[in-house]
């Protein structure tokens, strides 16, 4: 009986949650898109749920094609690439609004405060990072896969037809570890924006400010804790796997569960629990409805 539980998991789908997570992403997206955002927080959030989303559609998609036999391994390797390039932007975007948050409790105003000019430099720079970066992961990857013998224990299978990483080392070294140290690079930068906010002399801090500061931070942790449980819940399967050959059905069932909540969490923290954003998007809401409504009423005359 066990064993049967065994195989049937194994050949159920495995993107069942992400599925449930792609539309809530998508309008926590919008919701975001639809308002002026006359600060860089928002157009970083806005990036990172843009590569969250592509990420989870194409493994989806990727997951789903293989599984019905319906994509060419040149098509598959493509594929593969693509997901995996969102997949290591989301890593460097999250990094990305950790840093800019310690960035700016260090310079206390932050460079959001200042010139538009150096505002706008400031986000290219953390875009080119976020961007590239994947780019610079992609190539070792496939400089690796194609130079390494196909039997090696770090290949990482791009030309097999499998639509993903060979199973065992591979996933660890080219998916789980760059994941880690980004996670390692976040848990950091939080920990000394924290610091700073704490220690910061009431002098050069109102406490107005300050508790702006903390709720600015209370929102990255929670935004981190979200996918970070998820991200951590593949590193357990992995390792199970890795170990014991197969995944047990209670972390798939507890991994997909998670999967599908982290574009609901999303939504919840970021637009609808979050006061300011809520605010916000009924009020551009209103000017919209508004908007519609004065361009499609009909004039009247007092004229007879």
């Amino acid at each position: 009986m066990y064993e049967e539980q065994i195989l049937s998991i194994s050949d159920r789908p495995s993107y069942i949650g992400m599925i449930v997570s792609l539309p809530f992403i998508a309008v926590t997206f919008i919701m975001y898109g639809l308002i002026p955002l006359k600060h860089g927080h928002g157009k970083l959030l806005m990036s990172l749920l843009f590569a969250t989303f592509n990420s989870y559609l194409l493994f989806v998609i990727s997951s789903y094609v293989e599984k019905e036999g319906l994509i060419s391994s040149i098509s598959c390797t493509l594929l593969v690439v693509v997901t995996l390039y969102f997949t290591f932007a989301s890593y460097c975007w999250m990094s990305t609004i950790h840093f800019d948050g310690w960035i700016t409790i260090r310079d206390l105003r932050g460079y959001w405060d200042e010139v538009s000019a150096e505002r706008r430099r400031r986000f290219w720079y953390y875009t080119a990072f976020s961007w590239v970066t994947p780019l610079l992961l992609l190539l070792l990857i496939l400089t690796v896969s194609k130079t390494a013998p196909i039997d090696t224990w770090y290949n990482p299978g791009l030309s097999n037809i499998n639509c993903w990483l060979n199973d065992g080392m591979p996933q660890f070294l080219y998916l789980i570890l760059p994941m880690l140290l980004g996670v390692i690079g976040d848990i950091t930068f939080l920990a000394l924006t924290y610091y700073k906010i704490i220690t910061t002399d009431s002098n050069q801090l109102t406490i107005g400010r300050k508790q702006k500061m903390l709720y600015n931070f209370y929102v990255r942790v929670k935004l981190l804790s979200i996918l970070l449980i998820n991200w951590l819940l593949d590193l357990i399967a992995w390792a199970l796997k890795f170990r014991m050959g197969y995944i047990p059905i209670s972390i798939w069932y507890l991994t997909e569960v998670c999967n599908g909540l982290v574009g609901i969490l999303l939504l919840l923290f970021m637009i609808i629990f979050n006061k300011k954003m809520r605010i916000l998007t009924t009020k551009r809401f209103n000017e919209i409805k508004e908007s519609y409504y004065n361009k499609n009423s009909i004039p009247t005359s007092d004229n007879p």
